[in-house]
């Protein structure tokens, strides 16, 4: 009976309890034993889905679409340029768009050097500032659309928690 943990790896009763994919092989090079790993698998080896590639998938497209029935993610505001007439959608809260899209978001809604700035910064930071501004992009692309000349349009409960939100006061941004 072992009664080490050297003996329990020696005697392949540790591995498969702590790691029930991986197998102890001998090595001829070394002389030794050693932990050797084997992927889990769904089907046969020849292109055959991981578990691992299931989990990516599944948070990836998983938890954005359960947050966002949550109620956490971006939330959408009309809003009225009162000069031209003009209707935009604000946006306030986490933005999921941006993280996974980046310096696109801000390229299609029109706002060429926000996105040329952004792509540089992606850069420099190695994607951290993604990660980042997915909490603030909403909020500034709002704020940018206030200093347009854009003003609240939506119903008063939805204007009222936007402008809490976006940090404004609601009796100057409101459409009239």
């Amino acid at each position: 009976m072992p009664s080490t943990i050297a003996d329990l790896f020696n005697a392949n009763l540790l591995i498969p309890s702590l790691w029930p994919s991986a197998e102890v092989v001998f090595d001829a090079k070394t002389t030794r034993r050693v932990l050797c790993a084997r992927s889990l698998r769904l089907g046969n080896n020849m292109g055959g889905v991981s578990v691992w590639h299931l989990l990516i998938v599944l948070i990836f497209f998983g938890l954005p679409i359960v947050l966002k029935l949550c109620g956490i993610g971006a939330k959408r505001v009309m809003m009225k340029n009162k000069a031209t007439g003009q209707i935009k959608s604000g946006f306030y809260g986490f933005s999921w768009t941006y993280l996974f899209f980046g310096f696109w978001v801000p390229l299609f809604r029109g706002e060429l050097g926000v996105a040329a700035l952004h792509l540089f910064f992606t850069i420099i930071t190695a994607g951290l500032w993604q990660l980042v501004v997915s909490f603030l992009y909403n909020k500034q692309y709002s704020n940018r659309l206030i200093e347009k000349g854009f003003r609240f349009s939506d119903t008063l409960a939805i204007n009222q928690r936007a402008a809490e939100r976006i940090g404004v006061d609601l009796d100057i941004h409101a459409t009239a």
